[in-house]
């Protein structure tokens, strides 16, 4: 299912003022066929996180193009064309347990 498929995160920067609970809410009704979760960060304010699947590049160039529309001071995109998943100390403790 993910192997010809393109996953990217977009770092969205918000304007100062905007309200970023409603702001993600937006997002994911509007891209729920595409994104796969969006966060925000205590530490880091007017940032959210917005990871998506698209089937085709043309599909994800479609959803940047569509989110530069949404006003948003800036928009970085970041695409992943493999991800590989390394077993770390966290991981060994949890089954030793």
């Amino acid at each position: 299912m993910y192997g010809n498929s393109f996953i990217t995160v977009f770092h969205l920067h918000l304007k100062e003022g905007t309200d970023i609970n409603s702001t993600i809410e937006h997002i994911n009704k509007r891209y729920c066929e595409n994104i796969a979760h969006s966060y925000s960060y205590s530490n880091i304010p007017n940032l959210i996180t917005m990871t998506t699947w698209a089937e085709t590049a043309q599909e994800s160039q479609r959803i940047q193009k569509e989110l530069q529309s949404e006003g948003f001071k800036d928009i970085m995109p970041y695409i992943f064309l493999s991800l590989n998943w390394y077993d770390c100390w966290i991981d060994q403790l949890l089954r030793s347990k």
